[in-house]
């Protein structure tokens, strides 16, 4: 239980700090975070967060019920819980305001990476391939003891 939450706290950090980098190499003065690398940081964290209590808590249970230990399925249910509420975002942005497509092209590329680096740092701190082994391993040991 601690791994996992260890898990959860560390998980956004790596896509915080890609966009506090990007926001660092080329602000938009004007934009609010998006002018502030540590105000962008800290709001990704949030941004992260409530996804991961949302979206990512049901998705973790599902996966481990299904006994998915790789870090394939861990990342990429990481930029399915970013990207669906981006998707929905952008699409209403592009209907509704104008907003270049190269724009919404990029936001869904940052956000869809944060995604993936957020879903591979949990299944990182998480491990859940190493728990999956040492139960195998106490398996066979009844099995054949």
């Amino acid at each position: 239980m601690l791994r996992f939450v260890l898990a959860f706290l560390l998980a956004p950090l790596p896509a915080a700090l890609l966009h506090a980098i990007l926001v660092a190499l080329w602000p938009r003065p004007g934009l609010g975070i998006y002018q502030h690398p540590v105000s962008m940081f800290a709001t990704m964290c949030l941004f992260h967060y409530a996804l991961g209590l949302l979206l990512g808590l049901p998705l973790y249970l599902a996966l481990r019920r299904r006994i998915a230990n790789r870090l394939r399925a861990y990342a990429l249910g990481g930029l399915l819980i970013v990207l669906v509420p981006m998707a929905i975002g952008i699409g209403w942005s592009l209907a509704h305001v104008r907003v270049p497509f190269w724009s919404a092209a990029y936001s869904f590329l940052r956000f869809g990476t944060g995604g993936l680096l957020t879903g591979a740092a949990f299944w990182l701190v998480l491990r859940p391939d190493r728990r999956a082994v040492a139960a195998d391993k106490a398996r066979l040991s009844v099995t054949f003891d």
